[in-house]
């Protein structure tokens, strides 16, 4: 959770998280989205399970999402 504060505080870039089934990935993306939902200095997005059918069309996704300027989370696991 450390690394992934400090990737977020110094702007070091997009960041993932992964791992096998039942090992709490979902938890720990929804307690940081609660904590950095709150900074006025972040633009927060979520995506879970992407499956997009070309990386290009991922990329995009990404884009629209982030120049919303919205706070979200797909698949209803978040605020809009």
């Amino acid at each position: 959770m450390n690394k992934i504060r400090h990737v977020v505080d110094y702007g070091q870039g997009l960041t993932s998280i992964m791992g096998d089934v039942g090992l709490g990935k979902s938890t720990l993306v929804r307690f940081l989205m609660d904590e950095f939902i709150e900074r006025d200095d972040l633009v927060v997005a979520g995506i879970l399970s992407p499956t997009y059918p070309t990386d290009f069309a991922f990329l995009y996704y990404i884009k629209l999402k982030l120049s919303s300027n919205t706070s979200l989370f797909e698949n209803g696991l978040g605020r809009v």
